[in-house]
């Protein structure tokens, strides 16, 4: 990615864990006066939309997580640890981007470490 979008990639490593982190607020920080700005950067560095990468990089921190604390996080303290209001919507993205629910990588984090 060009500078630009090392950049933009920088900010939404500082602040994809807290909650009130949107696209906005991604634009603001990484110096774009609209999230439209940062929308064709990210499409054009990654052929990826700002939300879709949000949403990875929560749920990607997530899985790693629970990889390895899964038996000392509860799922939902877990989405409120990487940036989600609501653990429903914790589990429906996981879901849609790993193929399989929170609970699942938890048990089997917790098998693999007894």
């Amino acid at each position: 990615p060009n500078q630009q979008a090392r950049r933009a990639l920088i900010a939404l490593e500082k602040g994809f864990a807290d909650s009130n982190f949107d696209v906005s607020k991604w634009a603001e920080e990484s110096g774009y006066d609209s999230p439209r700005q940062l929308q064709r950067l990210m499409k054009q560095a990654t052929g990826k939309t700002p939300e879709k990468l949000l949403w990875q990089r929560r749920v990607n921190e997530g899985e790693q997580l629970l990889s390895l604390y899964g038996g000392s996080l509860t799922v939902s303290e877990l989405a409120y640890q990487v940036g989600f209001k609501e653990p429903s919507h914790f589990t429906k993205k996981f879901k849609e981007l790993k193929g399989e629910i929170p609970r699942e990588v938890k048990a089997a984090a917790t098998d693999r470490n007894k």
